[in-house]
């Protein structure tokens, strides 16, 4: 089998890969001590940026290009194209912030302000781009570098015919972060340079930085798609695109800031329809716990959770699981939904209490309510599951344990709780690691918090360019179902302390949160940071 050495040697990229990291990050410092010495006058407005995101992308190339293994050229390819990616775009964002700076300081200097030369930094970014640009066909993603290119193109001339670059930006954004499965895409304008974003399982990955003029046509150009007033820049407005081939359809949303206008973009896929039980991802045990609850006659079912973990669709699939046991079901909801055989679904606006109570006048066996949050309609869905029905609903909150000491934060009296409450279902979305992972040993602090042996294995995100150089792709969806069982019932009071109600509710078969997330870390699922962020210890 001959070589392809079509591909250069990853090994011989590294060293230009570091030594770009290290002269951007010379630079940030040498900027930084300038400005602490008060020798910058404009720069105040670019100091968050610098201090963060900026900073941190310049020593996250570093540190991704050192730590990668030379005898493995998957992954040291794959931490170089990662740590290319990130290189380029503190790159970027220093050059534009050069140029604002270059724009600002005239008329300081005119005023009489001594400040700073740049000379010498504008020397060592020539040194940054001629290292990118000789590495930059090996390492550079062509859909990724077509967007950058494409939003830093030349403005057409005032009176020209020929369409703004913009235009054909909005639709390659829309197309590529459908592809790449993400679920919105931000542009959110700051004091000197607009940031694109794109929200990949939950978390923002930036993509592209535009001038603020850039971004003011991009703006009315993505109020063109959705129908909007292209005139109103002070209004908060939102409307939808047609879905077109191989372009989702996308919610447009746009919000005034001192900036300019913010675009918050969410991109519907492909409809996708109801699941039922078995599909969200119970494991065995809790599958059978949460159906012979959702089968029983009567009870008060709550499905808690942050905002995107899912308390939505598993409220949808208990509500077809219900409706295919020839039972009367409603659905009291804040926004349309597919439609569910054999459930009337009623829109509810401010006073769900008074919709609520009048479908109980139609004598129903299930009712499903997708916000509990409200004194009030919690107390008729209780009364109403102590009554002889089966009650659906979603409640803001993390942990079943603490979305039941929010029960009692209600004011809700401990025997209507006892009557009503069936169980607890909250919900967490840790990403997946993709399959560019890597297995290691644990380092000393996961070994401790994790309580694993020392010859465990854990996994550790490395990216590559089906992840978007994240590490991370998809989510694994966990529960922690609590019910309202013989070791917990008794003790739902309130001045019972939570250690008090975890240890019932694991009596009674619940498994916590911090053994789930545990488990996946181990078994290299997710990683130990990722599992942090979404909860272990806590």
């Amino acid at each position: 089998m001959t070589q392809d050495t079509s591909s250069p040697d990853p090994r011989k990229l590294k060293p230009a890969v570091i030594m770009a990291a290290e002269i951007l990050g010379l630079l940030l410092e040498a900027i930084r001590q300038e400005f602490s010495a008060g020798r910058w006058g404009a720069f105040e407005t670019a100091k968050g940026f610098l201090e963060g995101p900026c900073g941190r992308w310049v020593a996250r190339a570093a540190s991704s290009a050192r730590e990668a293994a030379d005898n493995d050229d998957e992954e040291l390819n794959n931490r170089l194209r990662g740590a290319f990616l990130d290189l380029e775009r503190a790159f970027r964002s220093v050059v534009r912030l050069m140029q604002e700076e270059k724009r600002c300081r005239r008329d300081e200097v005119c005023a009489g302000a001594q400040l700073a030369s740049t000379s010498s930094h504008e020397q060592n970014l020539k040194d940054v781009r001629d290292v990118l640009n000789s590495i930059a066909p090996a390492l550079m993603e062509p859909g990724l570098r077509q967007l950058q290119d494409l939003a830093e193109a030349p403005e057409p001339p005032e009176g020209s015919r020929v369409a703004h670059p913009a235009v054909r930006l909005a639709g390659l954004l829309l197309l590529d972060a459908g592809r790449r499965g993400a679920s919105d895409v931000l542009v959110v304008p700051g004091s000197w340079c607009s940031l694109v974003q794109y929200r990949l399982s939950g978390v923002l990955v930036p993509i592209v930085e535009l001038s603020l003029p850039y971004h003011r046509a991009l703006a009315a150009r993505c109020k063109v798609l959705a129908g909007l007033d292209m005139g109103a820049r002070m209004r908060v407005q939102d409307g939808q695109t047609r879905a077109e081939e191989d372009c989702p359809r996308a919610i447009i949303r746009v919000l005034p800031t001192v900036h300019g206008e913010r675009l918050d973009i969410h991109l519907e896929g492909p409809p996708k329809s109801i699941q039922v039980p078995r599909e969200l991802g119970f494991s065995d045990q809790d599958l059978g716990r949460y159906q012979r609850r959702l089968e029983a006659q009567a009870g008060l079912i709550i499905h808690a959770g942050l905002s995107g973990t899912g308390k939505r669709t598993a409220l949808l699939a208990a509500l077809a699981h219900v409706s295919q046991q020839n039972r009367s079901a409603f659905a009291l909801l804040s926004r349309p939904a597919q439609d569910i055989a054999g459930v009337s679904v009623t829109i509810a606006g401010q006073d769900r209490a008074a919709l609520f109570r009048g479908i109980l006048e139609r004598k129903p066996d299930a009712i499903a309510v997708d916000d509990l949050s409200g004194q009030e309609i919690m107390r008729e869905a209780l009364a109403a599951a102590a009554g002889g029905i089966l009650v659906l609903g979603s409640l803001p909150g993390d942990g079943a344990v603490a979305a039941l000491r929010g029960l009692f934060d209600m004011g809700l009296a401990p025997d209507l709780l006892r009557r009503g409450l069936s169980a607890i279902c909250a919900h967490r979305l840790p990403r997946r690691l993709c399959s560019c992972r890597k297995l290691a040993a644990p380092r000393p602090e996961e070994l401790e918090a994790l309580g694993v042996r020392a010859e465990a294995s854990v996994g550790r995100p490395i990216g590559c360019p089906a992840c978007l150089h994240t590490g991370f792709r998809g989510v694994t969806p966990l529960f922690e179902l609590l019910v309202a069982g013989e070791n917990l019932k008794p003790l739902l009071k309130a001045d019972v302390p939570d250690k008090e109600w975890l240890k019932a509710a694991q009596a009674d078969g619940m498994t916590p949160f911090r053994e789930s997330l545990t488990k996946l870390v181990v078994e290299g699922a997710t990683s130990y940071g990722e599992a942090r962020r979404v909860g272990l210890g806590v």
